[in-house]
Parts: C-alpha cells; sequence; structure tokens
C-alpha cells in the first residue's frame, strides 16, 4: 500500500501565517542592516590610516592601526571628557533617584485631590519631551 503525502492547499492558515512572519522577519533584517552598516563603516574606517580613509575606495582598511586610538586618546584629552561624564552621569542618577523616590513615597503617603488620575497624567505628560 502506497501512502501519499498531504499537502496544505494554497490558502492554508499556516502557509499565510509562515509567510507573513517570513516576510517580517526580512524585513526586520533588511532594516537592521541598513541601520548598522554606517556604524560599521565608521568602526572599521577608524583602523584606517588618514591615506586611506581620505581616498575612499575600499571598506577594509589595508593595514590595521590599532595605534589611532592611543593617538586620540593623547591629543583630545579624552581622560579628562571621561572623568568629567562618570562624574555628571553618577551624580546625575543620584540626585533623580533621590527626588524620585521622595516624591513617591509622597504621592502614595498623602490623600490629595485627583490622585487617582495622576499617574494617567504623568504617563501622558511623557510622551511628549
Amino acid at each position: 500500500m502506497m501512502t501519499q503525502k498531504v499537502l496544505a492547499p494554497s490558502g492554508s492558515p499556516q502557509l499565510i501565517r509562515w509567510t507573513k512572519r517570513t516576510v517580517l522577519w526580512l524585513f526586520l533584517i533588511a532594516i537592521a542592516l541598513l541601520s548598522l552598516f554606517p556604524i560599521i563603516l565608521v568602526l572599521l574606517g577608524s583602523f584606517k590610516t588618514n591615506q586611506e580613509l581620505t581616498g575612499g575606495a575600499t571598506i577594509w582598511p589595508k593595514i590595521w592601526q590599532f595605534s589611532n586610538y592611543a593617538q586620540a586618546w593623547r591629543t583630545a584629552n579624552f581622560s579628562g571628557f571621561t572623568i568629567n561624564s562618570v562624574f555628571v552621569s553618577i551624580s546625575t542618577t543620584v540626585g533623580t533617584l533621590l527626588v524620585a523616590s521622595m516624591s513617591a513615597y509622597a504621592v502614595d503617603r498623602v490623600n490629595f485631590k485627583g490622585k487617582k488620575g495622576t499617574p494617567c497624567s504623568w504617563h501622558l505628560l511623557c510622551l511628549f519631551p
């Protein structure tokens, strides 16, 4: 006795769902690649010599110049900028946590008119920068 494979009809829900998901994933992968390409191009360009970078032509560097990062760190005073950025980030985070925790405690404990609508209005305000 011979068995036959039963194929799903061309309009079956499984085939339609699989096609939609495949098209969606292909679209998302294409968008991700298009978004990442300039970042990869800049990263690869950071390893090129100045002549290679201004000459154009190739994406990959002929000679990988890892010394570019050390030279940039020295000449642009990145260590000072890094220390400043870390200080500002930490102080801003600590200040935000203090203010937010105190205001959250007050909103939770104090009964006031319009208390139930307050979180909704805060969420609406966060929508607009």
